[in-house]
This record gives structure tokens, sequence and C-alpha cells, in this order.
């Protein structure tokens, strides 16, 4: 990214960096659920009282927080994709 490209909204970078952070945060919540399903197998949850069971619940609700994070970003990106042509469009007029 050049300097002058760094501080500057109309930038597609912007886009691209989003899109680095959506990756990377969606991966952070599947490792994190990961984790919680092994904890929960350690017995450091106590949810219903079944150690497999509480994994299980525990990597459930992780992955669907991680698919929820990416659809909403993923929205968001396409959203600002979308305003970057049409700002395209009207400056060419």
């Amino acid at each position: 990214m050049k300097r002058e490209d760094m501080f500057n909204e109309k930038s597609n970078q912007w886009i691209k960096i989003f899109k680095g952070y959506t990756k990377v945060m969606f991966w952070i919540c599947i490792v994190v659920a990961v984790v919680l399903c092994i904890l929960g197998w350690c017995d450091w949850f106590w949810l219903t009282g079944s150690v497999f069971i509480d994994g299980l619940i525990l990597l459930a609700c992780g992955v669907f927080a991680a698919f929820v994070q990416l659809v909403v970003n993923m929205l968001i990106i396409q959203y600002l994709n979308n305003v970057q042509v049409i700002r395209e469009k009207v400056e060419k007029m």
C-alpha cells in the first residue's frame, strides 16, 4: 500500500484490508470454538452434566458465531463494493 493511498478513503485497499480482517476473524472464532470444546470435555464448563454434550454445545455455538460473523462481514464487504462502483460511475459522469 502506497503512503498516499493509506489515507485515501476512495482507495480499494480498505476493502481488501477488511476482507483480510474477515478471514482472520473467522479462523480465530473457529479456533476459539475448538478450544472451548476441549475445555468442555475437560469438565471446565458445566452446562448439562455430560462433558461430551457440553463440548459439542460449545463447539456448535462457536462455529455458529464464526459463520454469523463471516456472513455479516461479507455482506458489509459487498455493500462497500457496491458503493465504490456507484461512486466511480458518478465521478465519470
